[in-house]
This record gives structure tokens, C-alpha cells and sequence, in this order.
């Protein structure tokens, strides 16, 4: 059985949540950076699909509960410039691509990260999508 899929304005829905954005200069060189996103509540209110079918109180589409990043910056001045060595990482806890929750279309947790020097030229190692 082929089930439709589409997304749409779903109407009502109930949102909230907290964001936090730390920053700190630890010495002259190194700088850091810890942002956090929480969203315990992004819930449809009530939503009658395509097929009929009422959705009540799943979770919004692309709505992850966490989101996590951080980053430091290490600069040492050099006779030639400066050289910068960075690092992040961001991490989003998983989520749904439509108001049904259709497992076949959800994005477990994903994980990014960074390793970079920056110099005259930008020579870096990242990762995309890790498993956490």
C-alpha cells in the first residue's frame, strides 16, 4: 500500500524551548564557543492529513529536540601572519521529515566535526554526518 506524502501548513501547533550561547576568551590566543538548543515541545495541535487521517501531538517536521555545537580557536602570531587552529563539532538529535513520523523518513542522530589550521592556506579534516 502506497502511502501520500506531502507536507503542508499543518495549523496549530505548540512550541518552546531554551537556547544558550556561551563564549570565552581563555587566554589572548584561545577563544571558545558552546552554543545549545533545547526544544522539549514542537507538537502538532491537531491535523487532518491527506488521507483523512487526524495527527495529533507528533512532532513538527525538521524539529530536533537538541542541538549542539561547539568550536575553539587557537591563534599563534607567526613573522609571516597568524596561524589559526580550529575545531568544532555539531551535534542535532534526530528528527522527522513529515507530520507522520514515518519512520522510512527520519534522520537519526547526526554528528559534525572539524579539524582545521588556517594559514596562508586552509588545510583541514572534517567529518559530515558520523554516527554518534
Amino acid at each position: 500500500m502506497l502511502l501520500p506524502q506531502l507536507l503542508s501548513n499543518v495549523g496549530e501547533s505548540t512550541i518552546y524551548g531554551v537556547e544558550f550561547d556561551f563564549n570565552a576568551q581563555v587566554t589572548p590566543a584561545l577563544s571558545t564557543q558552546l552554543l545549545i538548543g533545547y526544544l522539549p515541545k514542537a507538537t502538532l495541535d491537531s491535523f487532518v492529513d491527506v488521507s483523512g487521517e487526524e495527527i495529533k501531538d507528533n512532532r513538527l517536521p525538521f524539529s530536533s529536540k537538541w542541538n549542539i555545537a561547539a568550536q575553539a580557536d587557537y591563534v599563534v602570531d607567526l613573522s609571516s601572519g597568524q596561524l589559526n587552529l580550529h575545531i568544532d563539532a555539531d551535534y542535532q538529535s534526530e528528527f522527522y521529515f513529515d507530520q507522520n513520523q514515518n519512520p522510512f523518513v527520519k534522520q537519526n542522530d547526526l554528528f559534525f566535526g572539524m579539524l582545521a589550521w588556517h594559514g596562508k592556506w586552509l588545510i583541514g579534516l572534517w567529518g559530515h554526518g558520523l554516527k554518534t
